[in-house]
């Protein structure tokens, strides 16, 4: 019976990195029942209906450039770069050409 070359990983090497402190004030937040909590994990300014408060020199930058949205990805990112970021470490890759 023949062996079985066993794939590498670019990612075997790596590190373990411990997840980053502002994920746990953002799971603190969404468990806090208090209904005059106030998110500070997010990094952006609400009003009061929990809408984004744009700071008026964005609004003055936002009018020379004409780019509107204030709202971060969501937490898997962008999904367009995630695809072809899968595709540029994966692609030579045997199981990558096999769709597994």
């Amino acid at each position: 019976m023949g062996s079985v070359k066993q794939q590498t990983s670019a990612f075997e090497q790596a590190e373990f990195i411990p997840p980053d402190a502002i994920f746990d004030v953002t799971r603190r937040y969404v468990a806090d029942t208090d209904p005059n909590k106030v998110n500070l994990g997010q990094g952006t300014y609400r009003d009061e209906n929990g809408q984004p408060w744009i700071l008026p020199s964005v609004r003055l930058a936002e009018a020379s450039l004409g780019e509107p949205g204030h709202e971060y990805l969501p937490i898997a990112g962008f999904k367009p770069f995630r695809d072809e970021a899968v595709k540029l470490v994966f692609s030579p890759t045997k199981a990558f050409a096999e769709n597994r």
